[in-house]
């Protein structure tokens, strides 16, 4: 059975598993960023057999609201990330935003296409490659 939830402290090295095996063991770990985010409920985990399976993250005051969005490589495929996608995009509704904007990795803009967003022209600039899309909800 698969539950999204808030994050806890506790799931900090779940989370950053995941993301190293999503990113590649060369990524930043973003510590001091993910437990502030955890602080303020925008980090949510989806957990499978009191397993860690994914983790997705929305900031609504800030341009680019959705900045992480991954799922254990052994989870993929099953519709963890279109959930998690679902969970955050509730989160930005229920605090009133009209749109979600994020940064989509290359081999995620299908995922991405698929949920209603459609790329766009940003002003952020990012130090790796990918896509500025948006969904206006």
């Amino acid at each position: 059975m698969l539950i999204i939830r808030a994050a806890k402290l506790a799931d900090i090295e779940g989370i950053k598993q995941i993301y190293a095996a999503a990113a590649g063991s060369d990524a930043t770990c973003k510590d001091d960023e993910w437990q502030r985010l955890i602080a303020t409920g925008g980090i949510l985990v989806a957990e499978s057999e009191n397993q860690l399976a994914g983790f997705g993250s929305i900031e609504v005051q800030v341009t680019e609201q959705v900045k992480y969005l991954y799922v254990a490589p052994e989870f993929q495929k099953a519709g963890i990330g279109a959930k998690l996608l679902d969970s955050l995009e509730a989160i930005g509704r229920k605090a009133g935003l009209q749109s979600i904007m994020l940064h989509a990795n290359p081999s995620a803009v299908a995922f991405y296409r698929r949920a209603g967003y459609n790329p766009v022209e940003s002003p952020i600039h990012h130090d790796h490659d990918g896509v500025e899309m948006m969904k206006l909800l």
